[in-house]
């Protein structure tokens, strides 16, 4: 799937146009996550001498902060937020709603689909 396409997804989610009850927010996050790595290979691709779908996604946002500070910092942040509330831990809370829509924005904003 392409990123803008993930990032879509993760929007009528959020915004109640598909109905997935219980999971909606993590599962927009997970997209969300999952469209910026699409972008980051994207974005890469024949820049960098290898593969960049081989390479870590840490390594990927470190290249893409050396591109474009602009876009590599807010990805860098989103990325990280976003891997840590995709994981379910009994003794935190989950995110938010409007957490969700932030960093789902932030990806909007990072893939340029918004």
């Amino acid at each position: 799937m392409s990123s803008e396409h993930l990032i879509e997804q993760a929007q009528k989610i959020l915004d109640g146009s598909s109905s997935l009850p219980g999971v909606k927010i993590r599962l927009s996050l997970w997209y969300a996550r999952a469209a910026l790595e699409e972008y980051t290979v994207a974005r890469l691709d024949g820049i960098v001498s290898c593969d960049p779908a081989d390479m870590t996604m840490a390594s990927r946002l470190i290249f893409l902060k050396e591109l474009n500070p602009d876009v590599g910092q807010p990805a860098s942040y989103a990325w990280w937020a976003l891997s840590r509330a995709c994981h379910y831990h009994a003794f935190e809370l989950t995110p938010t709603q409007e957490e969700a829509e932030h960093l789902v924005g932030i990806v909007a904003r990072v893939c340029g689909t918004r």
